[in-house]
Parts: C-alpha cells; sequence; structure tokens
C-alpha cells in the first residue's frame, strides 16, 4: 500500500494510509491475478478508462501487493508524441526487467 508522511505530532512524523475508496472488487480481482501468476499462472490485465479515474493509482497499489509479495515490477510509459520506437513501452519493461533484445543487444531508441 502507498503511504504519505503527514505533518509531525508530538515530534515524530506520522505515516498515513493512501487509501484507494471504490476499488475493492478490482483490488481483488487483480491480488487473486498476482498470488496465480506467483503460481505460473500468468495473465496481462489492461486497465483502460478515462483520463482521471485512477487508473495508474489502481495500478500503483497493484505494484505494492506485488512488490510486497517479493514479485518484480516493471513499468512502460507511451509516449504521446510520433516518432516513438515500435514496441516502446514492451521495451522498456524488458530493459528494466535485465531482458536482452532479440539482437542479443541492449534495448535501445
Amino acid at each position: 500500500m502507498l503511504c504519505d508522511v503527514g505533518a509531525p505530532v508530538g515530534g515524530q512524523a506520522r505515516v498515513t494510509a493512501d487509501r484507494m475508496v471504490g476499488r475493492q472488487r478490482e483490488l481483488d480481482a487483480l491480488r487473486a491475478w498476482v498470488g496465480a501468476a506467483r503460481d505460473g499462472v500468468g495473465r496481462l490485465v489492461l486497465c483502460a478508462g478515462e483520463p482521471g479515474i485512477g487508473k495508474t493509482r489502481l495500478a500503483q497499489e497493484l505494484a505494492g501487493v506485488a512488490l510486497a509479495g517479493g514479485t518484480a515490477v516493471a513499468w512502460g510509459r507511451c509516449v504521446e508524441a510520433e516518432g516513438a520506437p515500435a514496441f516502446w513501452p514492451w521495451r522498456q519493461v524488458l530493459r528494466s526487467l535485465g531482458v536482452a533484445s532479440a539482437r542479443g543487444t541492449e534495448w535501445s531508441r
């Protein structure tokens, strides 16, 4: 779970959880799928929707769950500009996981 460090109380900083609201069903499904992936049953999950509805926040919460359980987490982002390399988000993910390209070299632009 992501946390924020709040203002000091009595000379000590307090840590408060940054709670998700209204996404329990989605979080339960995602947690179950992370557990299944740990057991060797892979899955691709696409989180789509309008800007500002919490897609990134949901993904961050899932990443926290996965990391807490010892599962590797990698991020890839799309650029909204022309000229981005083919499969750019996937190349970012593979590079961050230390996977070499099919040519045996580093993933590059």
